[in-house]
């Protein structure tokens, strides 16, 4: 009888143990996969991403919904010039696969000022083709590139970069309107005819202000990291950062 019943308790055992291997092979079984594992895209275009073998149980996430947003259906709608990741996942089986979005302008004016904050003078002459105009210890001015871009200003304290101002002709307000509202995401207007965006990593902000009859002004400064995310702490970390920016500006204009 004894040998009866421990015969009996191997073989429940051995089938409970073939039917957990069985599950979990059954589980790991779900893959999916993506029609396309790269899509290019223009701001506002949109692509539908399928999936097989069926979008059953499968959700969709963006790493950066600020550069493209992606919807229960797979649908993914461009919002901002960058790249990022869609992201399909089986809920059940955890099987995941990957869609990389590059979404490209459609406008051109000038190449985006090197926005590497807290680094030396060599890491921009490092990166700059615009011809240099003139230097001293806490500015370096390059000329323009372009009919679009009059002059580039970077600003150092401490030999530390901290600033950049672009100086675009103010005939070509409209189109730098759709240069930087391709690129950045909207904050606001502010005070002092100031409009503010933000970069898609939320690191810098980028704000225009129209100088004078002849100029707009754009800058780029860094968000503070410990700052506050409400809109009267943000503004007025826009319009401190302007002030200080223009009190310590030696110059900006070409010569």
């Amino acid at each position: 009888m004894k040998s009866l019943i421990i015969n009996v308790l191997v073989i429940v055992s051995f089938a409970i143990i073939l039917s957990s291997v069985s599950g979990c092979k059954k589980k790991g079984a779900v893959k999916i996969t993506l029609n396309t594992t790269e899509v290019s895209l223009k701001v506002n275009e949109s692509s539908t991403l399928v999936v097989s073998p069926s979008i059953n149980n499968v959700v969709f996430t963006s790493d950066n919904d600020t550069i493209a947003e992606v919807f229960a259906t797979g649908e993914i709608v461009a919002r901002l010039v960058g790249e990022t990741n869609i992201i399909a996942t089986n809920i059940e089986s955890g099987a995941r696969a990957i869609c990389k979005v590059t979404v490209i302008p459609s406008v051109s004016m000038y190449k985006e000022p090197f926005l590497v904050f807290s680094t030396p003078k060599l890491s921009i002459k490092t990166y700059e083709t615009r011809e240099l105009n003139l230097e001293n210890d806490s500015t370096i001015l390059y000329n323009g590139e372009n009919s679009f871009l009059d002059s580039l200003t970077y600003s150092f304290k401490n030999a530390a970069y901290t600033s950049c101002i672009c100086v675009v002709p103010a005939d070509k307000v409209g189109l730098l309107g759709s240069y930087l509202g391709e690129r950045y995401a909207y904050i606001g207007s502010i005070a002092y005819d100031l409009i503010a965006r933000k970069t898609t990593d939320g690191k810098t902000f980028v704000v225009t202000q129209t100088f004078s009859d002849t100029e707009l002004l754009v800058y780029y400064f860094p968000r503070s990291a410990s700052g506050s995310k409400s809109a009267l702490s943000q503004n007025s970390e826009i319009i401190r950062n302007i002030r200080a920016i223009n009190s310590t500006r030696a110059f900006h204009h070409k010569e």
